[in-house]
C-alpha cells in the first residue's frame, strides 16, 4: 500500500509541475498571447537597431560641433594674422625701417664707447660678417657680467646678434641711450647665457 501511494503522489506532483510550466510560458496578465523565440529575437534586433541609430545621431552631432570648433579656431587665427599685418601698416604707431647689422638706426654703439670705459664694460666691440643676404653681429664677452651702451639697439630682419659668452651664467646688460622709441627686434638674438 505504501508503494501505490508513493506512485500516486509522484504522479500528482508531476501533473502539478506540468501545469505550472504551462502557466509560466504565458506572460502575466495576458493569458491569450504566448511569446515565441523568433518574436523575442525580432524585438531585440529592433531595439538594437534603434540604439545604433541613436548612437549614430549623437556621433554626427559631435562631429558637427568639432567641425564648427575647428572652423572658429581657423577664423580666429586668420583674424590674428590680419591684425598683425595691419599693425605693420599702422598709421598711429611709428614705423621704423630697421637696417641690418652695425648701422645707423640698426645696431649702433653709443658714441665714446670703448672696451673698458664706463660705456662698454666686459666685452669687445661688436664685429660683423655677411653671407648670403644674412648679417651676423658678434659681441665677444670677456667677463661674466658685461654692461654695454648702445645708441640704437634695433635688430634687422636679416640680422643675427650673437653674444659669445663663455658659460650659461654669464649676463650682458644692454642699455639704449640714444633711441627715442622702443627697440625693434625683427631678427634673432642668440646667447648661451642671459641678455638683458
Amino acid at each position: 500500500m505504501s508503494r501505490s501511494m508513493l506512485l500516486a503522489g509522484t504522479s500528482t506532483l508531476a501533473l502539478l509541475l506540468t501545469g505550472l510550466e504551462d502557466a509560466s510560458a504565458r506572460p502575466f496578465g495576458n493569458f491569450g498571447a504566448i511569446n515565441s523565440a523568433p518574436t523575442i529575437a525580432s524585438d531585440g534586433a529592433t531595439a538594437a537597431a534603434q540604439q545604433a541609430t541613436e548612437v549614430a545621431r549623437q556621433s554626427q552631432g559631435a562631429l558637427t560641433r568639432a567641425t564648427q570648433a575647428i572652423q572658429a579656431l581657423q577664423a580666429a587665427q586668420a583674424a590674428a594674422r590680419g591684425a598683425a599685418a595691419a599693425s605693420q601698416r599702422s598709421t598711429t604707431l611709428p614705423q621704423v625701417a630697421v637696417p641690418n647689422g652695425l648701422a645707423v638706426g640698426g645696431l649702433q654703439v653709443a658714441p665714446g664707447a670703448v672696451p673698458g670705459s664706463a660705456l662698454w664694460q666686459g666685452a669687445a666691440l661688436p664685429s660683423q660678417t655677411a653671407s648670403g643676404g644674412q648679417t651676423t653681429v658678434t659681441v665677444n664677452q670677456t667677463a661674466p657680467q658685461a654692461i654695454l651702451n648702445w645708441q640704437s639697439f634695433n635688430v634687422g630682419s636679416q640680422t643675427t646678434l650673437n653674444f659669445n659668452q663663455q658659460a650659461g651664467n654669464w649676463t650682458a646688460l644692454n642699455r639704449v641711450v640714444g633711441n627715442t622709441g622702443p627697440s625693434q627686434i625683427l631678427g634673432r638674438i642668440t646667447a648661451p647665457g642671459q641678455v638683458l
